[in-house]
């Protein structure tokens, strides 16, 4: 795939997928740009055999699903097939040779608001410019992070992009693993947006992330909520509106 060339591009999708069908039409509508050509579709594992236009014309056998995990979900064999194209590629440590093509970094689709939380022992790193912090597994590249500064701060201090790739790494405030991506700071507010503040605001008091006190490792910010928040950064800082362009509700 002509990954590079066609990231700077942005392919027009049209349409944004919200189930595998929707993956299907999206790939069969660019796979030539993508640099495939279909051979054929089946209903039976693996969905599709193509031609990899950038590697001699090589056959892949291709399994399509909207979120990369499904396949396992689903109980598909690794060994059954070359390559996972998918909407969203939440799965940072496929097994074997199995490669995985998250088709939302090659069309022009918008990207989600996330508010992220830092305990006291990890917010010194937002001081920094890059930073490889633990998100949900739902968090794409391009994807905004408001930094949450937990105890004793209690408030919105920095926004954070998302960049690079998913991967699985063992977690430092707890056994077992987690998922992280590195995040790339584009802004430190002068002003902190605090919590009592969100929740004396009439649209946000009743906010999923204000109700749970901004605690996880991720909260999605949609809809009313996000538009809210969006007026209040740029009310803070007007300055930032420009930054945040891409994210404008």
């Amino acid at each position: 795939m002509r990954d590079q060339s066609i990231r700077n591009q942005k392919l027009q999708a049209g349409f944004v997928p919200a189930n595998e069908m929707g993956v299907v039409c999206l790939f069969a509508l660019h796979a030539n740009l993508l640099g495939y050509r279909i051979r054929r579709v089946q209903e039976r594992f693996p969905d599709c055999v193509a031609e990899c236009l950038n590697d001699g014309n090589r056959e892949v056998r291709i399994e399509f699903e909207y979120r990369a995990s499904n396949f396992h979900q689903h109980g598909h064999k690794p060994d059954g097939c070359d390559l996972i194209v998918c909407w969203h590629n939440d799965w940072p440590d496929p097994p074997g040779k199995l490669r995985i093509v998250e088709l939302k970094q090659y069309f022009d689709a918008p990207p989600s608001v996330w508010i992220q939380g830092a305990v006291r022992d990890e917010q010194f790193k937002l001081s920094k410019r890059e930073i490889e912090w633990a998100v949900r597994k739902d968090c794409a590249q391009d994807d905004l992070l408001l930094m949450y500064r937990c105890t004793p701060v209690k408030s919105i201090t920095d926004i954070f992009v998302a960049r690079g790739e998913l991967a699985r790494k063992d977690a430092t405030w707890r056994h077992g693993s987690a998922i992280f991506r590195n995040l790339e700071r584009i802004y430190s507010l002068p002003e902190a947006i605090t919590l009592n503040e969100l929740r004396e605001n009439p649209v946000l008091r009743n906010a999923g992330f204000v109700r749970a006190n901004m605690q996880g490792i991720g909260h999605r910010v949609t809809g009313e909520g996000w538009r809210e928040l969006y007026r209040l950064l740029i009310e803070r800082s007007p300055g930032l509106a420009e930054k945040l362009a891409a994210y404008a509700p």
